[in-house]
């Protein structure tokens, strides 16, 4: 009879010689009847078992489902097939080898010759350790297997399956639209103790894992709850033992995407464009704005509160620039914001080409040469209250011109009887205009919001200050004693600069999440990220066409929690 692994051992020494030119075939005659070679030998035959089992059950199952479904539909038994597995991750063993065990000193040590000359016992001791041998006739009986040397210790077994720790596999939740690169984590143990072998992840999400270290990658495209399917073993067991483990995968959602958009009705009589933009070149600036309608109006289709005019003055080369914001608690609001910019801009378009651009102009000459000549402190006061007095004239009768446009509208209401109050909104007006000795900016301003003159190199100075009401998140509205003659000169305020890089005007939809706090405003830090970020968005800068477009755009900003409209006018 034959040894039944002479051939297996015959093409292991061939191909090891092969491999290793300058290793002598001695060595590798000792190798093969070494204890590393038995423990090599063992462990395919171990893993070669397992796969023809896998193979075999798959094998059977596959054509049990065939003949009954023949059965059923009365066709033919089908011929045998070859099971395909589903497309899953499956591990590279090429990159992967398991580190080898030191082998004992008393496994390691030189076997002893036999003392006994060659036959039937010898060769048996020659052979494979734990292998029966045969031996030819006559020879006397042999024994059933052939023992190792006394001096020779096995290596020690992997432990059994049920005396290692199942792990608990896990992963952190997920964003939808966010790209991410975990590792799996264990809820106890090592993942460096474990191989995964193959990963079944879920086609509706963009994930990728390495299976050699455990990292998971990708972009979920979708919110949702999902399972990643995995086969493991531990190292210490080999591939032999394989198990199954499922780890939930929670996708969060974007929450820009809870958010609805439903178009507002058109068919009322106070309706407006959801979102607007546009620009104006002048001769010594250019101006650009634009107003979009918040989140929180849009998921409900309700209408956008805020409204705003950009115009500039080929006749006397003023810009004048107005924001407004209609209370979201007034039923009307959205109508009063675009009386106030309405109203606003065609008294100063008128005004400023008369007398009172005249008035302005002579007054502005006066305060600069008071400042720059020398003059005493109080003179110089003095003339800059003469120019305030002007603007008032300006900026400060537009402002009363805008509570008189609001109270007309509110007695011509016929369909149901309206209030002033139905119409509240805040007032930001300004005007602009460049002197040979400096640029001069001029507001009204009542209500939150912001107006800032804003220098890269010179800092912020603001044109008011924000309005708050008897209780906390409350904002005044322009009303009649927003315009009395005290109130009017103490709201007007003025700035005479060498260096204007623009003149900003803003709802409170963009000044809270970008300033978070009033002391932010006065903050020049805050107004260069301000800055920054929108020239990077827009390219203020280049000019050209569709700048507005791109500010429109940039109004759509993320900011959690703050979901209102959003409005701004720059002058540049």
């Amino acid at each position: 009879m034959a040894h039944p692994h002479t051939d297996m051992v015959r093409h292991t020494r061939a191909l090891l010689l092969r491999a290793h030119h300058s290793i002598d075939a001695g060595t590798v005659d000792d190798f093969l009847t070494s204890p590393p070679f038995a423990e090599a030998v063992a462990s395919f035959n171990m893993i070669l078992l397992s796969r023809f089992k896998m193979f075999a059950g798959r094998r059977s199952a596959t054509l049990a489902d065939a003949e009954a479904q023949a059965k059923k539909n009365n066709l033919p038994r089908p011929p045998a097939a070859p099971v395909r597995a589903a497309a899953v991750t499956k591990f590279d063993f090429e990159k992967f080898s398991f580190v080898p065990q030191p082998i004992p000193p008393s496994a390691t040590a030189p076997v002893p010759a036999p003392v006994s000359p060659p036959g039937p016992a010898a060769a048996a001791q020659s052979a494979e350790p734990g292998i029966p041998v045969a031996v030819p006739a006559g020879a006397g009986p042999a024994p059933a297997v052939a023992t190792p040397p006394a001096a020779v210790t096995p290596p020690p077994s992997p432990p059994p399956a049920h005396a290692l720790s199942k792990p608990v596999f896990r992963i952190g939740n997920l964003r939808q639209g966010e790209p991410f690169t975990q590792k799996l984590q264990l809820q106890s143990g090592d993942l460096d103790e474990l191989l995964i072998l193959e990963a079944q992840l879920p086609p509706a999400l963009d994930l990728r894992i390495d299976l050699l270290d455990g990292v998971l990658s990708g972009t979920p495209a979708i919110a949702g709850e999902f399972e990643i399917a995995l086969t493991w073993c531990h190292k210490s067991e080999g591939q032999a033992y394989r198990r199954k483990a499922v780890i939930p995968v929670l996708v969060n959602a974007d929450p820009k995407s809870l958010w609805k958009n439903l178009p507002s009705d058109r068919s009322d009589p106070f309706w407006k464009e959801d979102a607007v933009c546009s620009a104006v070149a002048g001769t010594q600036f250019r101006m650009i704005a634009a107003s979009k309608r918040g989140r929180s109006h849009a998921h409900v289709g309700s209408f956008r509160d805020d409204d705003y005019f950009i115009g500039h003055s080929g006749q006397s080369d003023w810009y004048t620039a107005v924001v407004a914001d209609g209370a979201g608690s007034a039923r009307l609001s959205r109508q009063g914001a675009r009386l106030v910019c309405d109203a606003a801009s065609a008294y100063l378009h008128t005004a400023l080409r008369g007398d009172t651009g005249a008035v302005i102009d002579a007054a502005v000459a006066a305060y600069h040469a008071a400042r720059t000549g020398g003059e005493p402190v109080g003179a110089v006061d003095q003339a800059g209250q003469a120019l305030r007095k002007a603007l008032y004239g300006a900026v400060g009768h537009a402002a009363f011109h805008c509570v008189k446009a609001i109270a007309d509208a509110a007695a011509s209401v016929k369909d149901r009887p309206a209030s002033y109050k139905d119409f509240s909104s805040t007032a930001l007006i300004s005007i602009t205009r460049r002197y040979p000795f400096g640029t001069l900016c001029a507001a009204y301003w009542v209500g939150d919001g912001a107006i800032g003159i804003y220098s890269k190199d010179g800092g912020i100075k603001l044109l008011g200050a924000v309005d708050s009401g008897e209780f906390s998140g409350q904002t005044r509205f322009l009303d009649a004693g927003e315009v009395s003659a005290e109130a009017l000169l103490r709201r007007t305020r003025f700035e005479l600069v060498d260096d204007l890089t623009a003149l900003i005007l803003m709802t409170d939809g963009v000044s809270d999440p970008k300033f978070e706090t009033e002391a932010n405003l006065e903050r020049p830090a805050a107004w260069d990220a301000l800055w920054q970020d929108i020239d990077q968005a827009v390219d203020l800068q280049a000019g050209g066409d569709g700048a507005e477009q791109r500010l429109l755009s940039w109004l759509d900003f993320w900011s959690q929690g703050n979901h209102d409209d959003r409005t701004i006018a720059i002058i540049y």
